[in-house]
């Protein structure tokens, strides 16, 4: 019986790693360094079933050995893929959004970006309760003080689960216990109780490390109603679509900020139309996300509801509390 070259395999694997999702699992062993150098090693697991239905896809043609039979959680997989990478220093933002002789904060990974980057409804999703586990060590050169993972006995080693791992709440180890104490964070780009006309960029300025954000738009989680907004995952954040947000930002010190401002693009909208009327028209408007500054017909303020009964030429304009406008010409005979 012919068997699958294991070469052959490989790069069908991610593939079927990113659509399947089922029975799957991943080990990251991340070492730093003295020089903050950063060696990585990936490895991929499936279990029979999976691997199984990988080969089908080559023609049905069955796949052996030198998959590495192992057993994790009391379950056995194969390893089906390996993948080791160096990084120098300063150039690690692959992995790591922050790494200093102080602290280091990780936000992204490969199976984090694969889920988190495509939003609720992405298959990547729906899946995620299927991959059996995803956990990443990594080695610091410095005893940690202080992390949200699990320090390992040589007290320098982080285990994390990256399954638990959600937008807004970044994996941290702290060396240095000063840091801990730091309570000083602001939001830059947006202003409390400030209403916009464009989208908007905010960015966390701290010398802290972040314990948590949140984010939402007329009080729900703005990753469930709105993938118009988007993160690097730690500090900067873009707004591009229309909503009354509030972000709040806690340091691992217990310090918290917060802001709220409203981004409104759009123009006030009216139930009259640019033509001409017979007899009468009943004027009507709203703007549903900032509100109405102003109202005039012919430079006079009007009231939503009015009814316009003479004959001539009007001219509407309604202005929003961010400055958007709507002007309209009409005709009542």
């Amino acid at each position: 019986m012919k068997t699958i070259p294991y070469k052959k395999i490989l790069p069908l694997f991610l593939t079927v790693f990113v659509l399947a999702f089922s029975g799957c699992g991943a080990k990251v062993d991340v070492t730093v360094h003295e020089d903050l150098s950063v060696d990585k090693n990936s490895r991929y697991y499936l279990t029979r079933e999976e691997v199984s239905r990988l080969t089908k896809q080559l023609d049905g043609e069955p796949a052996k050995e030198p998959f590495e039979s192992v057993v994790i959680n009391g379950e056995q997989y194969y390893k089906v893929m390996q993948d080791s990478e160096h990084y120098r220093a300063n150039h690690t933002e692959e992995i790591f959004s922050e790494l200093n002789k102080k602290y280091a904060v990780v936000t992204s990974s490969e199976l984090e970006e694969m889920w988190q980057s495509q939003g609720e409804n992405s298959p990547f999703a729906e899946k995620r309760s299927e991959i059996n586990f995803a956990d990443a060590s990594v080695t610091f050169p410095y005893p940690v003080y202080e992390t949200n993972g699990k320090v390992r006995e040589d007290g320098r080693t982080v285990d994390f689960n990256l399954l638990s791992v959600k937008r807004g709440k970044p994996l941290y180890a702290v060396f240095d216990e000063s840091v801990c104490r730091v309570d000083s964070v602001d939001i830059l780009g947006v202003r409390n109780n400030k209403i916009y006309n464009q989208h908007k960029e905010a960015y966390i300025r701290t010398s802290g490390v972040i314990k948590k954000v949140t984010v939402t738009e007329n009080g729900s989680d703005v990753w469930k109603t709105n993938m118009a907004v988007s993160t690097d995952g730690y500090k900067n954040w873009y707004f591009a679509t229309d909503g009354e947000y509030h972000m709040k930002v806690q340091l691992i010190s217990g310090k918290t900020t917060r802001v709220k401002f409203t981004i409104d693009t759009t123009a006030p909208q009216t139930n009259v139309k640019s033509k001409t009327y017979k007899n009468k028209v009943k004027v009507t408007y709203f703007d549903k996300t900032s509100g109405i500054q102003s109202a005039t017909l012919n430079g006079k303020t009007i009231k939503s509801g009015m009814v316009v009964k003479r004959p001539g030429k009007y001219k509407l304009v309604l202005t929003d509390k961010a400055g958007n406008v709507k002007k309209v010409v009409f005709h009542v005979k």
